[in-house]
């Protein structure tokens, strides 16, 4: 068979695979959190904008402690209810309780708002030993 001949059929090939319907791989991007390590449940977690855009390295918090950055899963949550809490700046802190009940992967995607014009939002970060204030205007300033 002639080379060139060969060459197009590699890249007729490549283009196929790569115009799958197939399901993509897991994103190697997210983050993966075992909290337990007993296998109990598992929470997968992404952030979104109002239109449905993907935003990532919001910082999510399972029950007030950090866990990671967005996208993320958290592996080995306990059964019962939980506060999941996702933040980044330019836009409002999200909240929400979650139940787990079982080792079935429970997904979630946590809506990111941009705060309305001429607002700013206070937060306040209090671990054992100190606290940390931030304020913000509108502009992230």
């Amino acid at each position: 068979m002639h080379q060139g001949f060969k060459n197009i059929i590699w890249i007729l090939f490549l283009l196929a695979w790569g115009c799958s319907k197939a399901p993509l791989p897991p994103d190697s991007e997210n983050n993966v959190i075992d909290i337990d390590g007993d296998g109990k449940g598992e929470i997968q977690i992404t952030t979104i904008d109002v239109d449905g855009a993907s935003i990532k390295e919001a910082k999510i918090f399972l029950n007030g402690d950090f866990i990671g950055k967005s996208p993320t899963v958290i592996k080995g949550v306990p059964f019962g209810l939980h506060t999941l809490r996702a933040q980044k700046v330019g836009y409002e802190i999200y909240s929400e309780t979650v139940t787990v009940e079982s080792e079935l992967a429970i997904s979630r995607e946590l809506i990111l708002r941009k705060p309305p014009l001429n607002t700013g939002q206070l937060l306040v970060t209090v671990n054992i030993d100190s606290a940390k204030t931030t304020v913000t205007n509108a502009h992230n300033e």
